[in-house]
């Protein structure tokens, strides 16, 4: 399909059925891994190991801990629980609420890691002058 209008701008020539008959496949003409690129699927590349989204209610003082430990918190609870499940090996029952209550809070720094972290997020105590 040519154009009756001249070529004006050089950067764009009209391409005629002389240009697309010499034409080649890209593959014959870029190099491999130019490629292998173009092949790609756009975005993160899958894990080999997914995580799965899930909702879960926790405790308001242990997200603000977890939460204060900044970027990554939530990679940071899955270590925690998969650490907790590993402290237990050859078990065939799920650990109690006092078992899981003492695990999250050692491995968050302890109570007052937990007091810490909620006082950060309170902001600065506005106590009474005398």
């Amino acid at each position: 399909m040519t154009s009756t209008k001249p070529d004006t701008d050089s950067d764009a020539p009209t391409l005629s059925a002389e240009w697309f008959a010499k034409a080649l496949p890209a593959a014959q003409v870029l190099p491999a891994q130019v490629m292998a690129a173009a092949r790609r699927k756009p975005g993160r590349p899958k894990a080999r190991v997914t995580k799965e989204p899930v909702n879960i209610r926790l405790s308001a003082d242990v997200l603000a801990a977890f939460r204060a430990t900044g970027s990554g918190w939530q990679t940071r609870i899955d270590a925690a629980l998969r650490s907790l499940i590993a402290a237990a090996p050859g078990t065939d029952r799920a650990p109690t609420p006092a078992e899981l209550d003492a695990g999250v809070l050692v491995l968050t720094g302890g109570p007052k890691a937990v007091r810490a972290a909620l006082a950060a997020r309170r902001g600065p105590s506005k106590a009474k002058a005398k």
